[in-house]
C-alpha cells in the first residue's frame, strides 16, 4: 500500500494550531450507529487561497499525480472522549470507512496535538496485504492514503477542543459529475 508520510510539514505549525483552537463553529456530528467521522469539524476556505492547503497540496502533488483532482476539501478535526467514546458505545465498530471509491483519489491528516497518547494515530487497511497499518499521532506530521481504503482514528483522547486529538483532515477528488 503506497501511504505518504512526512514529518515536520509546518515551520509554523504552532500558530496552525492555535487557529484551530480559536475556531467557534464547529460542526459536531453524532450519529452513533452509523459509520464515518464522529467529533467536530470546522471547514476552510476551499478557493485554495488557504496557505495551509496550498502546502498540503503541494506535498501531496509531489508523490501522487492529482492534476485530475481540482476540488480540495480541508477542514480542522477534533475527536474526543465525551463525543466518540461516551456518546456512541460501538465508536470502535463503527469507526472504520473510506472517502470514495474512484482510483485517483486521496485523503489524509496532519496532526495537531503537540502531546499525543500513543495509539492516537491512524490505522489503514492494507486489503491487497490483509493487515491493518497502524501510523503513530506525531506533531505536525502528514499523512496522506488512497481515499479507497478502510481507515479509521485508532484511538481518541482528550475532553474537548483544547485536550482532544485535534488534527487536519483532506480530500483530493475529481469533480462531482465523475462520481456519477
Amino acid at each position: 500500500m503506497d501511504i505518504l508520510i512526512k514529518d515536520n510539514v509546518f515551520d509554523n505549525i504552532d500558530e496552525i494550531r492555535q487557529r484551530g483552537l480559536n475556531i467557534t463553529d464547529y460542526q459536531y456530528r453524532d450519529h452513533p450507529y452509523m459509520p464515518g467521522w464522529k467529533g467536530y469539524r470546522s471547514w476552510f476556505n476551499e478557493d485554495g487561497k488557504d496557505i495551509i492547503g496550498q502546502q498540503i497540496i503541494n506535498i501531496v502533488g509531489d508523490v501522487y499525480d492529482i492534476r485530475s483532482c481540482p476540488f480540495r476539501r480541508f477542514a480542522y478535526h477534533v475527536t474526543d472522549i465525551p463525543s466518540c467514546i461516551e456518546k456512541q458505545p460501538l465508536f470502535h465498530d463503527f469507526k472504520w470507512h473510506n472517502d470514495g471509491n474512484i482510483p485517483g483519489t486521496y485523503a489524509g491528516i496532519v496532526y495537531l496535538h503537540p502531546n499525543p497518547p500513543p495509539n492516537s494515530g491512524s490505522s489503514v487497511l492494507d486489503s491487497e496485504k490483509n493487515e491493518i497499518i497502524h501510523i503513530e499521532n506525531v506533531y505536525n506530521r502528514l499523512v496522506c492514503w488512497p481515499s479507497y481504503s478502510q481507515h479509521a482514528v485508532t484511538n481518541v483522547f482528550g475532553n474537548g477542543i483544547e485536550t482532544g486529538r485535534m488534527s487536519i483532515v483532506f480530500f483530493i477528488h475529481p469533480p462531482p459529475e465523475a462520481y456519477l
